[in-house]
């Protein structure tokens, strides 16, 4: 077995948990190597870190249809379910099959260009989280026309939309007013950022919808975001499209934490850094 490891480099602790991972993987007699220093296949792969981290390593998993697995150094994750301290248990689990592999939606992202009557795909990506259309300048608002399945939605005036997947729902989407989803929910969230004249509403759309966005007033600010990383600059006349991958995401589980207490745990966090009470949904 071939184990790859993404490490996060920021993390003052990460050498340390790296280097016991790397202990425990020899003496189970597989390999390994730093996907932060080489990007190869490998039987699975490994972050150490927190969420953001986990992102990473995962769209290296889903490239290469093989499963991720989270090595937590921060507060309780929804993603890294392993704690640091536990780096030797996880390797020996992994290497006596003691685990089950949960599938995650993935956003199939593009950006598309209609040149007299041929389509060409200027941008592709696929996210995890989310795509986020948004402008680059806030002074005034963008108008965004939304289809789902060829069916006419709105048209925003607002700062961007972003389309998530469950996963994303905790994320950017639930900072703008989007539903929280549990997992196991395959749905396809659109959460309009602060839309201008209209009530903003997310909309829940199923698993199989594709989304289309357009600006319909000239705009030479607007980027498409796929999981956090400024991605693609829109030129003209371009279709952003949004669905469902053919494949989906694996992550491994041992213990899957409860959803709720999870996420309840990393508001807290967050509270108790920024000195205010504590924080509950």
């Amino acid at each position: 077995m071939t184990i790859g490891i993404y490490e996060n480099l920021k993390k003052d602790t990460a050498p340390y948990y790296v280097d016991r991972l790397t202990k425990a993987i020899e003496m189970g007699g597989s390999d390994w190597f730093l996907l932060n220093e080489e990007e190869k296949q490998a039987d699975l792969y490994i972050s150490v870190g927190g969420d953001g981290t986990f992102l990473k390593a995962a769209k290296y998993a889903f490239k290469y249809d093989v499963p991720v697995l989270g090595l937590n150094l921060g507060t309780f994750g929804l993603l890294t379910e392993v704690d640091k301290d536990n780096a030797e248990l996880c390797i020996k689990r992994i290497a006596e099959g003691e685990y089950d592999v949960e599938e995650r939606t993935v956003l199939e992202v593009f950006v598309e260009e209609n040149k007299n009557g041929e389509i060409k795909k200027n941008f592709v990506d696929y996210g995890i989280n989310d795509c986020v259309l948004t402008q680059l300048s806030l002074l005034k608002a963008s108008y965004v026309r939304l289809t789902i399945n060829n069916s006419y939605v709105e048209t925003y005036p607002c700062d961007g939309i972003i389309v998530s997947t469950q996963t994303g729902s905790t994320a950017y989407s639930l900072s703008a007013g989007g539903p929280i989803v549990m997992p196991g929910c395959d749905v396809i969230l659109v959460t309009p950022k602060c839309p201008h004249f209209t009530d903003g509403r997310s909309i829940v759309a199923d698993k199989n919808a594709e989304v289309r966005l357009n600006v319909v007033k000239e705009n030479h600010e607007m980027i498409v975001s796929v999981d956090g990383e400024e991605s693609y600059k829109l030129k003209g006349n371009e279709t952003i499209v949004c669905k469902n991958a053919n494949k989906k995401l694996k992550i491994i589980r041992m213990n899957p934490p409860d959803f709720f207490a999870a996420l309840n745990s990393k508001i807290e966090a967050r509270d108790r850094l920024m000195g205010i009470g504590k924080g509950v949904i």
